[in-house]
């Protein structure tokens, strides 16, 4: 079990955006999606598992919950990974 800190952005796809053609056919795409960088704190839970030959595997996931931000941030992020190694 650990506690981490996140630092991370993203791309806010608000979908108030639209594609056309103007008047002499050209493609128009208005996407209006910017990208925010927030900040998260949360816990993750996991193992390490070695083997007799001496290989490593770590496995781990995780939530977080996002600090600060405005009505369009994300409420939670997640986290996780999979380490493969060999001890020496």
């Amino acid at each position: 079990m650990e506690g981490f800190g996140m630092l991370h952005s993203y791309e806010n796809n608000n979908y108030d955006y639209y594609d056309y053609y103007d008047m002499y056919g050209n493609y128009i795409n208005s996407n209006n999606g910017d990208t925010k960088t927030e900040f998260a704190v949360g816990i993750s839970v996991g193992g390490k598992f070695i083997s007799k030959k001496g290989f490593t595997t770590e496995i781990y996931l995780g939530v977080g919950r996002n600090l600060g931000g405005d009505n369009d941030s994300l409420e939670a992020v997640g986290r996780g990974g999979i380490s493969l190694g060999y001890r020496f």
